[in-house]
């Protein structure tokens, strides 16, 4: 059994992991990333590849730390970019009071979240907002994200069947045991161990220790993906919405020609049951949407539908969603479990790894690869969404909607999308 010795082992392929890969690489320390599966894989579950400044964020300090990951995006991407990867965005309330606390709060972040006042989107109709802003976002594709991550860095991804052992002595992990698609298993002895933590780490979890069972929380993450039939075609419009006290969010994307909108909202589906949990968050949903946007989503006929469903995993308990992300280490001193929760938070959430890191292991004494990789490297991912939903088979709203009927058996899988085929 081959032996490699690094001074960090990342295992886990998505933005997060290839973030503190590409970090850790440019401070001179020797990598590996592991992935079972393919790199970026995560993208659009739920986020929708928009980078934001936390324009809804209920308290400065987390609007601040939204803020600073936004610019460490912004000048990752401005070499590469130039900075035509934002677009603008409406950000807008139901409630006035609601929409000038939150203007109070823009103003707190130092320095303030720009947002100016701007009309309500006239393609939305008569539309139950009272105050809209318009702002920008960085907006990316997959293939966007993952290339920046692994730009200039060669040979340091493998892809993988599962991680077999953490070998834990003391306070350390001193060896991973790694199975390889098409080569014999391998011993990597790391000097670090960052374990970028989701739906599919829970495994990883459990092998490490009783100390972190129980850190990982589950929900579903459900994302409504709607475009035109031909008739009335969807605005390429995206942004942030508050509708009777729910967030919106709204995202265009393009497919085949046409625009796309993925939707999502801020209710969170911890454990959900069977389909009647998502028929109901369906129907308010949909409530919510004929009021923001009535001129569109008052004729859900002239409209094509899917839905899908990812598992989404962040640190935490039972009662607690860490916003801004959650790193781990389990009373293992050569061990950083991350949990982004947030693409916007993911370099942030990066650089206190580094930090930690390198407070460890010195890069004097880093451990340089010396033989040639004989690993396959992972292939990139198409967006979730385009995974998930089957764009080019978006149903009519006669045939979506009778998953949501009132005949109480809808044809809702628990753990699957609803749409395409």
């Amino acid at each position: 059994m081959k032996e490699i010795a690094v001074d960090v082992l990342v295992v886990g392929g998505g933005v997060q992991g290839l973030m503190v890969l590409r970090d850790l690489s440019r401070l001179g320390y020797s990598v590996l990333l592991l992935e079972t599966s393919k790199l970026g894989g995560g993208q659009t579950c739920h986020s929708h590849v928009l980078i934001h400044q936390g324009h809804l964020c209920r308290k400065p300090s987390l609007a601040s730390e939204f803020k600073e990951g936004f610019e460490l995006w912004r000048g990752l991407l401005a070499t590469r970019f130039g900075g035509g990867n934002e677009i603008d965005v409406v950000i807008g309330f139901d409630d006035e009071v609601d929409a000038i606390e939150q203007q109070s709060i823009w103003g707190a972040v130092n320095p303030p979240i720009q947002c100016a006042r701007r009309p309500a989107p006239p393609e939305f109709g008569v539309s139950r907002l009272k105050r809209t802003f318009g702002t920008s976002v960085i907006a990316l594709t997959s293939d966007q994200i993952v290339e920046t991550l692994v730009e200039g860095l060669t040979a340091i991804t493998a892809k993988i069947d599962r991680p077999e052992h953490f070998r834990v002595k003391g306070r350390s992990i001193e060896e991973v045991t790694v199975d390889f698609p098409t080569q014999p298993s391998a011993r990597i002895k790391p000097g670090a161990v960052v374990l970028a933590a989701g739906a599919g780490n829970q495994a990883l979890l459990d092998l490490l220790s009783e100390r972190a069972s129980g850190a990982q929380r589950n929900r579903k993450a459900p994302v409504l993906v709607v475009s035109g039939d031909g008739q009335m075609d969807l605005p390429r419009i995206g942004g942030f919405f508050v509708i009777r006290g729910n967030g919106i969010s709204i995202a265009p994307r393009e497919h085949d020609g046409r625009v796309v909108w993925l939707i999502s909202d801020s209710r969170i589906l911890i454990n959900a049951s069977g389909e009647q949990a998502f028929i109901g968050w369906f129907r308010s949903l949909l409530a919510d949407l004929q009021q923001l946007a009535p001129a569109l989503f008052g004729f859900p006929q002239k409209l094509r539908w899917a839905l899908h469903m990812a598992d989404k995993s962040e640190g935490g308990g039972a009662y607690r969603w860490p916003y801004s992300g959650r790193i781990e280490q389990f009373g293992i001193d050569n061990l950083w479990t991350v949990w982004p929760t947030f693409l916007t938070l993911a370099p942030l959430l990066s650089r206190r790894v580094c930090d930690g890191i390198t407070l460890r292991l010195p890069r004097k004494g880093a451990a340089r690869m010396s033989e040639e990789p004989f690993w396959q490297v992972p292939q990139r991912s198409a967006e979730y969404w385009q995974r998930h939903s089957h764009p080019d088979n978006l149903q009519a709203w006669e045939s979506f909607s009778k998953h949501f009927g009132g005949d109480g058996d809808p044809e809702v899988g628990e753990n699957d999308y609803v749409g395409g085929s």
